[in-house]
């Protein structure tokens, strides 16, 4: 008692001990474990470690459910990434195919004009030819070609892959 009157102090502990997973009703005075005083208390600090028990889990819980939403977020971050790629890949490969595209009508514009420019030469020549064989002309030498009228010998076809023009050059 004397250490009392010289100023001792006496650690109260009045909540629950978690670790030893029972209730701790009791006041340790020095280390001193003293045992409940009522069977409420026990009872009222069993429903209290339960709750905490509860509350640690539902946060361990909350903890684990937001490492999930945010790795969800990261792989949707890293899917928007590749995607944005490819879609600029795409976009490329679409303008170059569209370009192609282009170029391959227009030749194709051509060709079709020049072969019924052919057709029409073809068509003249053959009527030269039964005139010629029926007496008519002597000479094959200048015949029409589409707007032009020269000589056949002196005409030659340049194909391009460049965008179409009539490639249809007189020889020197």
């Amino acid at each position: 008692m004397e250490d009392f009157e010289r100023g001792l102090t006496v650690a109260v502990d009045v909540k629950p001990s978690i670790a030893s997973g029972r209730a701790m009703g009791a006041v340790d005075l020095l280390g001193l474990q003293l045992p409940s005083s009522s069977t409420s208390d026990d009872d009222q600090q069993g429903v209290d470690e339960r709750k905490q028990k509860r509350m640690l889990s539902n946060r361990e819980s909350a903890r684990r459910s937001r490492q999930r939403k945010q790795q969800y977020l990261e792989e949707l971050r890293e899917q928007v990434l590749e995607l944005r790629a490819e879609h600029s890949q795409m976009l490329s490969k679409v303008s170059a195919v569209s370009q192609q595209f282009a170029q391959l009508t227009q030749e194709n514009q051509f060709l079709r004009i020049h072969a019924m420019d052919l057709s029409q030469q073809l068509q003249r020549l053959n009527q030269n030819i039964t005139i010629q064989q029926t007496g008519g002309f002597n000479s094959l030498d200048h015949i029409g070609v589409g707007q032009l009228d020269m000589p056949v010998t002196s005409m030659i076809f340049v194909h391009s892959s460049q965008p179409a023009k009539h490639n249809i050059l007189p020889l020197p």
